[in-house]
């Protein structure tokens, strides 16, 4: 253990040493003139030769030679810099498909290990991307071209398809910043940026975790939707008469085509999953859409197609669900009871299901995407009433009936996701899976007449569905494991929910034969039994230090 004495603290601005002003670190000095990193790593430590100037008032003259001398202080430390590491001085060397993305941690000090190999492509093509088909990757596509042409995508897939999960934080750290770069600093519009985006959501495991990372993204990806102009189709209202040669906008005719469809189906469902359970704002159905999924529908080009069509008209209930649900949240003093919206949400959700086909019904990301539009649905009879009228439909038989849909509905869920293989996983199962549990502790604990608690208790333990899913965590690592022999993702998943899982303990019945509906009122949103302490999106998934 190191004594006190043999470090003098953090370098003065401006005089960190050459390796850590690279690695964006703080440079801790040493009595040996070295720093802590330099030291741990083995590396040469050379002190920065740049110099900081302090603000006085300055003539123009002077100003234009402060800039000088800022602009020769950047050279000479471009300079050390590559004097500092020689070796990897071609490596500096700006090349298509490696300018914009350049290792910023520890774990990535070879550049060459951000470079996507054929093997990670064919697993995402094969293994991840029939999970969710949101773009296309022909079989005559290499990892050469995916890395010299789309740099970025070829990050974002090389993060998801790395299994050990010390390489893979430190892949989506470089990610997000490459993100933040192109999207909030240069202000880059692209398809591949937003699929880039897209991949990052849809297995979001794999890159950083949590309710704040899910609802970033998405709020990173809806403009560029915008911007890239997939939700305007090529008969959209514009200003009369043509625009200037100059202002001629070509990519728009190159947008307009399956790959944009593909990704604006892909961003309405990710956005209308991640808003029916953490509750956020959600992208809306529009003509454009629908025109959209008709066309990938009659001209698909591979089988997923129909599958992200079936995606997006299931989430359409759902959303339509979730505009009752805010209807009713944001008027309290509403007059009609959201029970009510329930029987023709229903008959919605039935017409859409009788419409796909049977191999559509039975493919694993249909199949949670049924499950979040039926949870949107019977959530609504857990929303409280505030009048008299509303009391009286409280009690209402259909009520208890729908309680019970809602029971049923949590319990498949949550049986899908511990049948499901955890190596192929994807956010909306994942966050399903949690949001489910949610709702059944609240209907474990709801004290209503005609509802029966021991019943519901009988169905499902929360306790039970942690231990399964732990053990069920563990199992994946385990095969990983035997693969790369270090662990992955999933051993950090699993101990998080044991962690987590007492605190999702069910009280005993004579503890909650107090808790009736109307003493629960104040509840997270309006009406919802709802319980802020065990906010199950918060702290699920590894959403700890580290995280976005």
């Amino acid at each position: 253990m190191e004594t006190a004495d043999t470090r003098q603290g953090s370098a003065p601005y401006g005089k960190a040493c050459t390796n850590c002003v690279k690695a964006k670190c703080r440079c801790v000095v040493r009595d040996a003139g070295t720093c802590d990193r330099c030291q741990r790593l083995g590396k040469n430590c050379t002190p920065s030769t740049t110099v900081r100037t302090r603000n006085s008032r300055r003539t123009p003259s002077s100003k234009n030679s402060a800039l000088e001398e800022k602009l020769n202080d950047i050279v000479s430390l471009l300079r050390n810099q590559t004097n500092a590491n020689p070796a990897r001085t071609t490596e500096a060397m700006p090349t298509p498909g490696s300018s914009e993305l350049s290792p910023s941690d520890d774990a990535l000090e070879d550049e060459r290990e951000l470079h996507l190999t054929e093997e990670e492509l064919l697993v995402f093509r094969e293994h991840h991307l029939p999970y969710f088909p949101l773009m296309n990757v022909p079989s005559d596509v290499t990892a050469a071209e995916v890395q010299r042409e789309k740099p970025t995508l070829g990050l974002a897939i090389k993060t998801l398809t790395t299994k050990v999960a010390a390489k893979q934080a430190a892949l989506g750290r470089n990610l997000r910043e490459v993100l933040t770069q192109k999207i909030l600093i240069d202000g880059e519009r692209s398809l591949p940026l937003l699929l880039s985006l897209l991949v990052s959501i849809t297995w979001s495991l794999s890159f950083t975790h949590g309710k704040p990372f899910l609802g970033v993204m998405i709020g990173l990806a809806r403009p560029l939707i915008s911007d890239l102009k997939l939700d305007r189709g090529p008969n959209s209202v514009r200003c009369p008469g043509s625009n200037p040669p100059h202002l001629i906008d070509n990519e728009e005719n190159s947008i307009q085509t399956n790959a944009g469809r593909r990704a604006y189906i892909a961003c309405f469902a990710l956005s209308v999953i991640v808003s029916t359970t953490m509750k956020y704002d959600a992208m809306r159905w529009s003509s454009q859409l629908e025109s959209a999924c008709c066309i990938l529908s009659a001209h698909s080009e591979v089988e997923g197609d129909r599958i992200l069509v079936a995606l997006a008209r299931l989430s359409k209930v759902a959303l339509e669900a979730g505009d009752v649900y805010r209807q009713v949240s944001d008027d309290p003093d509403t007059t009609v009871h959201p029970a009510f919206s329930i029987a023709p949400l229903k008959c919605s959700l039935k017409q859409t299901k009788d419409s796909l086909t049977s191999e559509q019904l039975q493919h694993s990301s249909v199949i949670t995407y049924m499950y979040a539009a039926e949870a949107a649905i019977y959530e609504l009879a857990l929303l409280q009433p505030t009048t008299l009228l509303m009391h009286y439909c409280d009690h209402n038989q259909k009520r208890i009936e729908y309680l019970t849909g809602l029971l049923q509905t949590c319990k498949a869920c949550t049986e899908h996701f511990l049948a499901f293989d955890l190596s192929r996983i994807t956010a909306p199962l994942m966050i399903m899976f949690g949001y489910s549990v949610k709702l059944f502790y609240c209907l474990l604990t709801l004290q209503n007449r005609g509802w029966d608690t021991a019943l519901a208790r009988l169905t499902m333990d929360p306790i039970v569905v942690f231990e399964r899913a732990i053990q069920h965590c563990e199992n994946t690592n385990n095969v990983l494991k035997l693969e790369t022999g270090e662990d992955s993702v999933f051993k950090q998943a699993a101990e998080t929910m044991r962690a987590t899982a007492p605190r999702w303990r069910v009280p005993a019945e004579q503890d909650t034969t107090s808790l009736h509906l109307d003493s629960l009122t104040s509840g997270i949103d309006f009406g919802v039994i709802d319980l802020p302490s065990l906010e199950f999106s918060d702290d699920f998934w590894l959403n700890g230090v580290g995280s976005f």
